[in-house]
């Protein structure tokens, strides 16, 4: 059996992230860290934490109170340049 586990840290733009409360439900630990159970997970918090630092160096103007899901924050990017 493969080991899968892809781990918080592997996330570049892990700070963009971090104060998400939700994060930690998809999130188990062990003695290197946390991990994602799902590698599909992982895939979405690292394009979610990537399209965030994009909106930040791009200094793309956004009204966050608009932003109602996390989803939005991918999509606003995504229309303003980004590439996942």
């Amino acid at each position: 059996m493969t080991d899968t586990r892809r781990y918080l840290a592997e996330i570049e733009n892990l700070e963009q992230i971090k104060t998400f409360e939700d994060l930690s439900d998809y999130l188990a630990e062990d003695e290197q860290g946390q991990y994602f159970e799902d590698a599909e997970e992982f895939d979405w918090w690292k394009e979610l934490a990537d399209a965030m630092q994009y909106l930040e160096d791009e200094d793309v103007e956004y009204n966050e109170v608009e932003l109602t899901e996390l989803e939005d924050y991918i999509t606003v990017a995504k229309e303003n340049g980004f590439r996942a």
